[in-house]
This record gives structure tokens, C-alpha cells and sequence, in this order.
């Protein structure tokens, strides 16, 4: 219970907060801070205003210029005027978004939001908003928000991979591709969680996992090891995990490699007991040497338990 000096008139502090008065205002008045003004009149049984009646209230014992003021400075639908507002209207009545009708017409949300409504237009709820949103979006925002979404899932594999504090602009680049040549409504992953490890592209549908290399220190010493480890792993997860090496000048991120990709999820489709599959590929889907250096040796595959697979893998997907 808040402490009352005995020449505190309780009376006349609860006349005048039931007459209008807010706490600051009190507060001045009465000698007292504003939360002990607050303690005061709860323990005195008063019924506090909710903070949508005290905005309702303090708006209507502001004087017209102040309310002018505010209005102007906060763009109140009736104090500001968009050029325009006709046509914004009838685009968002016909699906556009309205953070893009705010940044076109050169003005904030909330002002557009208050215009609207003030002529009656029905503000689409978030049910309905979502999917004209995600209608609108690039491949490049469906993509960034795919990995956002799944981010917080697989930052404890920060530890186990070396780029996974952002998307690389080749993930970007080869996620893009591959939408391209998959079918509508197949959904592809970056940087998807699988345990402690991130997956660089992930196509969940069929249960593929991208990596992408671009540097030749994969398959060397520690690095060599720790993608044995990696990938041993991800492959016992049910994953048929694909290699892809790039060099800008050699062997770019092309469509070629997006469509190897498309071929092995019809493969993986008609010889389901298959099973997991480990290829390695260049950027533009063509298969390189058997190697150590690119990760697709006898030792590599036995290392892996995939040994007993056919090396000749286009054949196998073509067939």
C-alpha cells in the first residue's frame, strides 16, 4: 500500500482523477510521482482508465491547435493529403501490398493505413496479406526468407562449417537456378539445419543436400576429414548428398548444374530403394575426374559407404 502523508487530500486526488486528470498532471499538482500517484488511487478502490481511454480522453481536452499539430506531425488521416490516394487505393484493393503503396507514394505505412480506413477501405488482416506478400516476393526474397526462417535452428552448426554467418551470393545465385528448373512449388532450403550441420541447399522433397565448393582447400588435411565426417553424416540423416565445385572462369554456377540436380530427383523418383546417392559435379552439371582433389576417389566413396555405387553416374541418371 503506497505511502500518504496525513495532509494528502485522498478525496480531492480522486475527484480529479475521475474528472479528467492524468498522472502527470497529479503528479505536479499533488507533490507526488507519478507511479505513488498511481499506488494512491488503486488502493483507494479506483477504477483505472485503460491506456486507449486515457488516449481518448487527453485527445478531447487538447486544444484544436495542439490536436492540429499532433495530426499534422503524425499523419492523421484527415490533416494529411497523398497525391494520388484514388489510384493507391484501387491497387491495394487489387492485391498490392501495402508497404509497397507506402514506399511508392513516398509516405509511411501507418499514414497510408489511416488514410485508408478513414475512406472505409477493409485492411486486409495477416491471413490474408501473407499470401499476396509471398505472390510478390522475388526468387531472391523467398530464398533470404526461406533462410531466415530456418536460421535459428541450425546456428549451433556455426562450430562445423565455415560459411555459415550469411548466404553466400553463389548459394543465392545456384538456389535461383534450380528453381528455374524444378517444378512449380518445390521448395529449396539454404543453409538448412540437418543436426549439427547446415546444409548449403537444401531440396527437401527429395531429399537432396547441395554443397558448394569454390576453393580447393575442401580436400585437403583437416578439411578433407571433417567433409568425410560431415557428410557421412548427413547421408545417414536419408540425404543423397551432391558436390558441386565452381570457378568463376572454368566452371561457373550455371543451369547445367541446377537441371544434373533435376535429373537426379527423377532418378532418386523411379529407384526409390536406391537410397542415398553421393555425386560430384562441376557448376555447370558436368562430372570431373575421379580424383582425390575433388572428393570423388575409391577411398572417398568407401570412406562414405558408397563404394558399391556405379561410377558412371550420368548413365545411371539417364537411364
Amino acid at each position: 500500500m503506497a505511502r500518504v502523508a496525513k495532509d494528502f487530500d485522498i478525496d480531492d486526488l480522486v475527484s480529479s482523477y475521475l474528472s479528467g486528470s492524468g498522472y502527470c498532471e497529479l503528479s505536479v499538482r499533488f507533490g507526488r510521482a507519478p507511479t505513488t500517484i498511481k499506488n494512491i488511487l488503486q488502493d483507494a478502490g479506483v477504477v483505472m482508465r485503460t491506456r486507449g481511454q486515457a488516449t481518448s480522453l487527453m485527445w478531447s481536452r487538447m486544444p484544436v491547435s495542439k490536436r492540429a499539430e499532433i495530426s499534422k506531425r503524425i499523419g492523421d488521416a484527415n490533416a494529411y493529403v497523398v497525391d494520388g490516394t484514388d489510384e493507391l487505393i484501387a491497387n491495394y484493393i487489387s492485391g498490392v501490398p501495402l508497404y509497397k503503396l507506402a514506399k511508392s507514394a513516398g509516405v509511411t505505412r501507418k499514414v497510408l493505413y489511416r488514410i485508408f480506413t478513414s475512406r472505409g477501405v477493409h485492411m486486409r488482416l495477416l491471413a490474408e496479406s501473407q499470401p499476396l506478400i509471398a505472390s510478390n516476393m522475388t526468387a531472391e526474397d523467398r530464398i533470404r526468407r526461406s533462410a531466415i526462417a530456418k536460421s535459428s535452428a541450425g546456428r549451433r552448426a556455426a562450430s562445423k562449417h565455415s560459411n555459415l554467418s550469411e548466404i553466400t551470393q553463389d548459394e543465392i545465385l545456384f538456389a535461383k537456378l534450380v528453381n528455374e528448373v524444378f517444378p512449380d512449388g518445390t521448395v529449396v532450403v539454404p543453409q538448412l539445419a540437418v543436426g549439427d550441420y547446415n546444409i548449403d541447399i537444401a531440396i527437401p522433397e527429395h531429399s537432396i543436400a547441395v554443397e558448394v565448393f569454390g576453393g580447393g582447400w575442401h580436400s585437403c588435411g583437416d578439411h578433407a576429414a571433417r567433409h568425410i565426417e560431415r557428410t557421412k553424416y548427413i547421408l545417414d540423416q536419408g540425404w543423397s548428398v551432391v558436390i558441386i565445385w565452381t570457378a568463376r572462369v572454368q566452371h561457373p554456377l550455371e543451369i547445367g548444374g541446377a537441371r544434373y540436380l533435376h535429373a537426379l530427383a527423377e532418378f532418386l523418383g523411379r529407384n526409390q530403394s536406391t537410397g542415398r546417392q553421393y555425386r560430384v559435379i562441376w557448376g555447370d552439371g558436368k562430372v570431373p575426374a575421379t580424383s582425390k582433389s575433388k572428393l570423388n576417389s575409391r577411398a572417398v566413396m568407401e570412406s562414405l559407404g558408397c563404394a558399391n555405387e556405379s561410377a558412371d553416374w550420368e548413365s545411371m541418371l539417364a537411364g
